[in-house]
Formats: structure tokens, sequence, C-alpha cells
């Protein structure tokens, strides 16, 4: 979606923007089409309409790079009606990592400042498992979790090892728990998970009570998928 971006303390850090959002949630927003000679920590205004926000800066894409023209933000006020989906409240104040999901600031700076002094890619890890999703194609049979309830199908999008995003046409309440059978090539798992955002193209909703073995099942795919 379209917005528009202003930095009221320092009006001459933005150098050109036609700017939209990639990815949204209730603790900020990663945005394209925006040529920023600002810094992280730094406080901007993004507009949608006749609705506003303030954020701070979590990252801001390299130069060069992949990421180059994009911006992290983390919400520094609550946001109402911004972005025109449900989103789950704040939590942890992350602003949106390069890859799609929320981590802390100061995960996000460490990454920025590895990018920025040319440091190799790391293979996934622990840490990086919670913060990346990757693109993963597979069938999902979903349900809520409780007794007699009625299974709904949609397409796996993206897997992390923080949890999934499924299209479908169906959208639950945030914070509804479900159960998942997810079916990836020759991998099935069953799962549960909590709805965390919902959007035109289905929820994101993310792992709770994973069993040791299901975890490690998603991690070594995760770890595939990142290589």
């Amino acid at each position: 979606m379209k917005i528009k971006l202003s930095a009221p303390d320092n009006p001459g850090s933005i150098l050109q923007q036609s700017a939209c959002t990639l990815d949204v949630a209730g603790r900020g927003a990663r945005i394209s089409g925006v040529k920023y000679a600002g810094n992280p920590g730094d406080i901007v205004i993004v507009e949608r309409g006749n609705v506003r926000a303030k954020f701070k800066v979590a990252w801001v894409g390299g130069p060069g790079t992949q990421k180059e023209g994009q911006l992290g933000l983390r919400a520094v006020e609550q946001i109402r009606g911004l972005w025109g989906i449900q989103t789950a409240p704040p939590d942890d104040g992350g602003g949106i990592e390069p890859d799609g999901l929320v981590p802390a600031l100061a995960v996000s700076a460490a990454a920025s400042a590895s990018a920025a002094s040319g440091a190799a890619k790391a293979p996934a890890s622990a840490v990086s498992r919670g913060l990346m999703r990757y693109t993963c194609r597979g069938e999902v049979d979903f349900r809520k979790d409780a007794q007699f309830s009625l299974p709904l199908k949609g397409k796996l999008r993206d897997i992390g090892g923080r949890g999934c995003f499924v299209m479908t046409k169906e959208k639950l309440p945030l914070n509804t728990r479900m159960v998942l059978e997810l079916k990836i090539g020759q991998i099935e798992l069953q799962v549960r998970a909590m709805v965390k955002t919902t959007e035109m193209l289905g929820m994101w909703m993310e792992w709770i009570d994973l069993p040791e073995a299901e975890r490690d099942q998603i991690n070594e795919l995760v770890d595939r998928l990142a290589v």
C-alpha cells in the first residue's frame, strides 16, 4: 500500500520517496521506495490517507544491497487504522526485519552493522531461524484448537522458525489457537499455532507448544531453505 514518509526532526534525510509497505505488523513495518540519509533510531512519521503514526527507524537498507531503498520501522505509539488491516498489538517493540519478521531493535542494528561491514552471510542459526522466513509452498489443513471445530484448507506461502503464513480466504480473530496439518513435499507435520496478523491474502501464525521433534523438523527445513 502507498504511504507518505516524513522526518520532522531532520527533513533533509528523506532524499527521495515513492514509498509503499512490504510487510506490516502491530509492532512496525518494512517499507520500500525511500532514499534515506538518516540513521537507525531516527523518528519518522508515516501517513496513509488521513491517518498518521510515529515510528522509530530500526534499520536502513544498505546501498548496493537487495535491501537498498528499504526501511524497517518500529512503532513508538499505538497504531490505529493506519494499515487498513487487523494486526496483533505491539509486544516486543521490534521493527520489521529485512526478510519480513519482527526482531528486537538491537538484533536489527547488529544485522545492519554486519551487512555494512561486508561480513559474510552466516548460515541459519537458532537466532536467524526465529527472525527470518522463507518462501515455501505446501498444503495446510487448519482448524481451531477446540473440540468439534471444522477443518479448513489453505496454501503455505512462507515459513520460519517462529511461524508460517497461510494463504486463505478465511480470517480468524487474532490470538485464536489453531491446529495446523502441514504437507510440504514428503514432510507432514501437525503443530499448534496462534493467529498473529491477518491480511487480504491470509494469516500469519506463530508456533505454540511446539514439541521438540516437530521443532527439529521445522529448523531442518528452514536451514535447507536458507542455503
